[in-house]
């Protein structure tokens, strides 16, 4: 079972049998969280001025883009290859199918995801984004569904990305039946080497029968709701299309 994963915690009464459920949902959904943000992170990380890459033909990008229209108002197709690609160091799964962008400028994007996989899994969704750029980093707002086969999730986040890679996550993330906050959590390259997202730092809260912090920055995450306190192991609760 992994209730294992947290430190026990004197079972036996239903107060604190509640709080441990918490702590375990509080687990999952930040991976739920932190997975669908990094999918979120690479439809949108190819918003730019230019496009590249080949759709057609032997050579293709990971992914291939191609635009129709005005560089103010198009459509960007995103063409992942059929057998899938590692598409960024901040997205390990592969990724395979085709990804709509309906640009408007830069307070006007809507990514229309029907025909995508990520780690084998289909991708649904249709995400609102802002996209801001200041010199070397560039602020997504985002904002809408994202499924990635069973991991349902609702976004309401601002993704900081910066030059060398790393992301900031702040915002609200609705899944399974709860909310997730996500404070200053930080996401480089190096914190996804392992079976799920490890992030550098930052507070999660978990918010549905009761509240459940998690002091991010370890794989075994200290997991408090109230007077409980306990440890979890992060990746005991990763998502399925994670390799």
């Amino acid at each position: 079972m992994r209730a294992v994963a947290l430190a026990s915690l004197l079972a036996g009464c239903s107060v604190e049998e509640l709080a441990f459920a918490e702590m375990e949902r509080g687990l999952q959904a930040t991976n739920d969280a932190l997975a669908s943000a990094l999918v979120a992170h690479e439809l949108f990380r190819h918003l730019g001025p230019e496009t590249g890459g080949a759709r057609h033909g032997t050579a293709f990008g990971c992914p291939a883009q191609e635009q129709t229209g005005p560089d103010a108002s198009h459509v960007l197709l995103l063409d992942y290859p059929t057998e899938g690609c590692v598409a960024s160091s901040l997205l390990p799964p592969r990724i395979s199918g085709h990804v709509w962008m309906d640009v408007t400028g830069q307070d006007g994007t809507l990514a229309r995801v029907d025909a995508a996989r990520v780690g084998g899994e289909p991708v649904f969704g249709s995400l609102d984004a802002a996209v801001r750029s200041d010199g070397d980093r560039m602020t997504l707002e985002l904002d809408g569904p994202l499924d990635v086969g069973a991991v349902s999730t609702k976004l309401d986040l601002s993704l900081v990305v910066e030059d060398f890679g790393a992301v900031t996550l702040d915002g609200r993330v609705k899944t399974d039946g709860g909310t997730l906050r996500l404070d200053e959590v930080v996401v480089d390259p190096t914190d996804l080497v392992g079976s799920c997202p490890v992030p550098s730092s930052g507070v999660a809260t978990w918010s549905r029968e009761r509240d459940v912090t998690l002091e991010l920055g370890r794989a075994r995450v200290p997991v408090t709701s109230g007077r409980f306190v306990g440890r979890g192991d992060l990746c005991l609760y990763a998502v399925p299309f994670w390799p």
